[in-house]
């Protein structure tokens, strides 16, 4: 280890004091350590840490990236991260958008003013690429409002602006599209008689926000209302050393329309292992899944489908409805339900032949299943199908904390 302090970078005849929670960053004098402590807290962690990665993305001249990494190993359901946001930004309109997230990022200190500059902007490129300069983006862009340390903004540090950060580019619209993680799902209001959709207050944070993409992610992020913090759980057992990794959207589905989902919303081509290897098995799985969620809620919502009368391995079933049920709308619904089920259990064993089985992706077939079950009668099964649920909602949830 370097003699050198991490804060005046003199190098010290004498050992260092490392910090004692990241055991990384050594300072020749308690008071180095302090006035350390106001940047070096963002990204301190005992449980990860973040570190370059190899990439092909043409967006990176240097053909790396920034990731989270697991300094220890976690298994299913472990809490890696609990963090408070480094900066909220709440709904707003996009006539008021611009103006919130000023707002917002003024009321930080000058230390989270930078962390939050830290964070990558991946707007860039399409700025870049469509030669769009910087005095043509109104409201969001950094220089005018924020970042002329000449004019008025003698309260913002002049550390702030150094090699790493154009001030020219780099815009607060543009880090918070391409690091902020929703607090919460989106609600439905009445508004004068009219149900609106709010979205949920937008969150940067300075470790959770370097978690890049998957596909096959081992970790999920979930909003603890009752904390006030994000949680960063492992949905797969993780080694130490291995990339910690969420999925951004949720994206389901065959590969060419999960990368075209990906590009279209973050502006990034998927390079994760799942793409790269692009399993013919695993994909036809994955495409198998979401077409009968498809078919199940489109069957669920009282539609019928020509699925039910081309199964011919459901013909000994519908016999058997017809002579449960002599009405015909109940004979109906129950035909319905049970192909609903076939589906549901056909989903629930795809996903666990093709890895595909953390609770993330597990708990709302479970879900699904004992709803169905429970309609018809099966109440056994509906039990068992929601204790799976009970249990994979609360992983997922983070109940351990």
């Amino acid at each position: 280890m370097s003699n050198q302090c991490d804060y005046c970078f003199k190098n010290c005849s004498n050992k260092l004091k490392l910090c004692s929670k990241c055991l990384k960053c050594g300072y020749c004098s308690k008071e180095c350590q302090k006035f350390a402590w106001q940047s070096h807290k963002f990204l301190c962690s005992s449980s990860v840490e973040i570190l370059n990665v190899k990439t092909n993305d043409s967006r990176n001249s240097s053909n790396s990236m920034k990731g989270l990494f697991a300094r220890k190993s976690f298994q299913v359901g472990d809490i890696i991260l609990k963090e408070k946001p480094l900066m909220a930004v709440p709904y707003a309109d996009m006539e008021h958008i611009d103006q919130q997230i000023e707002t917002s990022f003024n009321q930080l200190s000058q230390a989270s003013k930078k962390a939050v500059y830290d964070l990558c902007d991946t707007t860039l490129s399409i700025r870049t690429k469509n030669n769009i300069d910087s005095t043509t983006i109104t409201q969001t862009q950094i220089t005018p409002n924020l970042f002329q340390i000449e004019d008025n903004n003698n309260d913002v540090d002049q550390d702030i602006i150094d090699d790493n950060i154009n001030p020219n580019i780099k815009t607060l619209r543009g880090i918070l599209k391409s690091n902020s993680i929703p607090q919460g799902n989106a609600s439905s209001v009445v508004i004068e008689g009219k149900h609106e959709l709010v979205l949920p207050t937008a969150c940067l944070y300075s470790l959770s926000c370097r978690a890049n993409h998957s596909c096959n992610n081992n970790a999920i992020f979930t909003w603890r209302n009752d904390l006030q913090k994000e949680l960063l759980i492992a949905m797969r057992n993780i080694q130490k050393g291995d990339e910690i990794t969420v999925s951004y959207d949720g994206v389901c589905g065959e590969r060419d329309y999960r990368r075209q989902r990906l590009q279209d919303n973050f502006n990034f081509d998927c390079n994760c292992i799942l793409c790269v290897n692009n399993d013919q098995k695993i994909e036809e799985g994955l495409e198998l899944i979401a077409n009968l969620k498809y078919q199940i809620n489109f069957t669920q919502s009282g539609m019928d489908t020509k699925a039910a009368n081309d199964d011919n391995d459901n013909d000994n079933d519908i016999d058997k409805s017809r002579e449960e049920c002599e009405d015909e709308d109940e004979l109906a619904k129950k035909m319905r339900t049970d192909l609903c089920i076939s589906m549901g259990e056909k989903a629930l064993a795809t996903a666990i032949e093709i890895n595909m089985n953390t609770p993330m992706h597990l708990q709302h077939l479970h879900e699904t299943l004992a709803l169905l079950y429970y309609k018809t009668g099966m109440e056994e099964q509906a039990i068992k199908q929601y204790q799976q649920f009970t249990l994979f909602k609360d992983i997922c949830y983070g109940n351990s904390v």
